[in-house]
């Protein structure tokens, strides 16, 4: 019997971390999930989705749930074009990932990092229903506030926006 040690696993992990750092220190992780089926064709298109913009991309992926991690780094991008390319370079991989019937995160959420991608790519009934589930278990707002909804204040009630 195959027993995987989780603290090799793990070391493993922290190091395709700290080795990306040491190559380019400006970087975004990004989380994206595939079907398994399109796995290595998802990786394929990562990386040339980074070059296209000029980036270098890196993966670990988990081999058995179509979660990828990837890191985009810099490459022959300026610095002063980071934040704005970024932004195109993040698009261009949602489009590709939904478009194989992938998601914008497999097992890190959304939070504030991706939560300008939620109305753009997530489907506006799925949407209304996370929001109508976030405002039946926090109705003051108090839970992570404006992490994945903005919050409007009407009339003096919280609302979500979106």
């Amino acid at each position: 019997m195959l027993v995987p040690d989780s603290k090799k696993i793990w070391a493993a992990r922290r190091a395709f971390g700290d080795a990306n750092r040491e190559e380019c220190y400006i970087h975004s992780p990004e989380d994206m999930v595939v079907p398994v089926k399109h796995l290595p064709y998802a990786m394929k298109q990562f990386m040339q989705i980074c070059r296209n913009h000029q980036a270098l991309g890196r993966v670990v992926a988990h081999a058995g749930d179509g979660n990828i991690h990837l890191t985009i780094m810099q490459g022959t991008i300026a610095a002063e074009e980071w934040s704005a390319k970024i932004d195109e370079i993040v698009n261009d991989l949602l489009i590709f990932t939904y478009s194989i019937g992938g998601r914008m995160s497999g097992e890190h959420g959304i939070g504030s990092k991706r939560k300008k991608w939620m109305h753009k790519f997530t489907d506006p009934v799925q949407l209304r229903i996370m929001q109508s589930i976030k405002q039946a278990l926090d109705p003051n707002h108090i839970l992570n506030p404006g992490t994945i909804f903005e919050i409007d204040q009407q009339g003096g009630a919280m609302c979500l926006k979106g």
